[in-house]
């Protein structure tokens, strides 16, 4: 089954319903739906995810749309090495960095990042 991280921005795209990037935010989610993909968000994303949409919507809401995010998608563990990693890259956001060593760690396969694409940048 190939694993696929979403971006935390694709994931506030579908939450929020924001455009211009609502759209393909919700067709690129829609993805997890096919048996053969996987798709997760990292564990730091979570609370980022929820501190936007608390100021947002209330803290209720909030709550509730993770956990109705969470039965499609599934937390991926940042581990300390990939922390540690991520610190001593070159990569200066720093989001980008835990991304491409979480895929460096053959843990992912991919990451769903509409807007840029995945960090590719070599360490």
């Amino acid at each position: 089954m190939k694993k696929i991280l979403f971006d935390s921005d694709v994931l506030l795209d579908v939450l929020l319903e924001r455009e211009p990037f609502f759209k393909a935010s919700a067709r690129s989610l829609d993805t997890v739906s096919q048996e053969q993909i996987q798709g997760y968000v990292s564990g730091h994303s979570v609370s980022n995810i929820y501190y936007i949409l608390r100021r947002k919507v209330s803290s209720a809401i909030a709550l509730e749309s993770l956990k109705i995010l969470l039965q499609r998608i599934q937390v991926a563990s940042v581990t300390d090495a990939v922390i540690r990693a991520a610190l001593q890259s070159a990569i200066t956001d720093f989001e980008d960095a835990i991304v491409r060593h979480l895929r460096q760690s053959r843990w992912l396969d991919e990451c769903d990042r509409l807007k840029g694409g995945c960090p590719t940048e070599s360490l």
